[in-house]
């Protein structure tokens, strides 16, 4: 591994793992819930088809304004959120199908606010990223995601497929939902330090004087930061 590797980052590891883990259990859900409705409740093509536009029609809905509104969020607060969220829709599925009160319209409803978590865990996920990995590495760690993004959905929906098939639809769903419990421990347990800004100054302020050149005043060397360690670019956790 390269000195400067975006992998030699730690916290980048710790997003990477817990988006892993989201997407795997959110695709999972994505591919279970249609299928709860179609063998418990007898739900036919087009019922089938609008859960399956529910789920992703808060990206229409909210995935520009979710942007300003993270902004102003604690985004690791935002990431586990969202994953608890998911988490206790998913699990609401066959609860209710075991105690016989499971409707078309909770699966609606599942659908929808899933999609939503969905959209502010993502939207929070590229939010801190670049705090975490630094102007030199952004690149690399947005095409990174994107191929997780990706692999996840094909992964996902597959052993939805296999699961569904071989220990039933609540399993599956109660699987997703594990899986979601279990994704927001990585960023819940890390500090996620991100990178400082320099602050700006206001309009019409003085320019900041530099202790190099102003007299009487002598300004001892740094030392070398280590390259790909954030030294280079300072650290503050993540909020």
């Amino acid at each position: 591994m390269r000195p400067d590797s975006l992998w030699r980052i730690p916290d980048f590891r710790v997003l990477f793992a817990a988006t892993v883990l989201t997407q795997l259990g959110t695709n999972v859900g994505y591919v279970a819930v249609p299928l709860v409705a179609v063998v418990a409740l007898g739900a036919g093509p087009g019922q089938a088809g609008l859960l399956a536009t529910l789920s992703t029609l808060a990206f229409l809905l909210i995935g520009l304004p979710a942007g300003a509104w993270v902004d102003r969020m604690r985004h690791r607060r935002v990431l586990v959120v969202a994953d608890l969220v998911k988490a206790v829709l998913y699990a609401s599925v066959p609860l209710a199908w075991w105690f016989g009160g499971l409707s078309l319209g909770q699966l609606y409803a599942v659908a929808l606010l899933t999609g939503g978590a969905t959209v502010f865990f993502d939207v929070g996920a590229q939010s801190v990223l670049p705090g975490l990995v630094g102007r030199r590495h952004l690149v690399d760690a947005n095409a990174t995601f994107r191929f997780l993004l990706f692999g996840a959905l094909a992964v996902g929906s597959a052993i939805s497929g296999l699961l569904g098939e071989l220990f039933g639809t609540h399993a599956t769903l109660w699987l997703g939902g594990a899986v979601l419990a279990t994704a927001f421990l990585p960023v819940y347990l890390s500090p996620l330090r991100t990178r400082r800004r320099p602050p700006v100054a206001p309009p019409g302020a003085p320019p900041a004087v530099d202790a190099a050149t102003s007299p009487g005043r002598r300004r001892a060397p740094a030392a070398s930061p280590v390259p790909g360690s954030g030294a280079d670019e300072g650290c503050a956790p993540a909020r």
